[in-house]
């Protein structure tokens, strides 16, 4: 099959025809601008509570882009991380860890991400996976935001 916007709107949204006003939609954004989501939200007047972003096979340093994005406009998300790996001090402190307690650095990175969407006032914090034949990079993060109602984390 051919993978296009088309087709998977007819997918998500079966009942859609050309013509309707739908409710999914094809819009580019460029990611490296750090109010992306923010911004988005913003041009189609929708509330942040009205909106979750689901990222698959998000690689290395954009699954933490995408945390930081959502938990900034404060969406729902759930990220599945791919590429575990980076050069620098964080990569060098994850490949010490590795090495010393023998704990895979794809699970080191994604319990660091975990802290950081935990930490986040108003949001909960869940770690899954899902069947590896699917894909090895089976993680799956995900930041529930509760609103206002979560601000005080117990």
């Amino acid at each position: 099959p051919i993978w296009s916007f088309a087709t998977l709107r007819a997918a998500w949204v079966p009942d859609w025809n050309v013509g309707s006003q739908g409710s999914v939609r094809y819009r580019y954004t460029d990611l490296r601008n750090p109010d992306w989501l923010r911004a988005l939200l913003d041009s189609e007047d929708v509330a942040s509570s009205e909106v979750s972003v689901v990222a698959c096979h998000a690689c290395g340093v954009l699954a933490d882009e995408l945390i930081r994005a959502c938990l900034d406009a404060r969406v729902s998300f759930a990220v599945m991380p791919c590429c575990h790996g980076e050069r620098g001090m964080r990569g060098a402190m994850v490949t010490g860890l590795q090495n010393d307690f023998g704990v895979r650095k794809e699970l080191i990175y994604d319990f660091m991400r975990l802290g950081v969407i935990d930490a986040a006032p108003g949001y909960r914090a869940k770690f899954t996976t899902i069947d590896r034949r699917i894909t090895p990079h089976n993680h799956v993060l995900i930041g529930v935001s509760g609103g206002d109602s979560m601000a005080q984390k117990q």
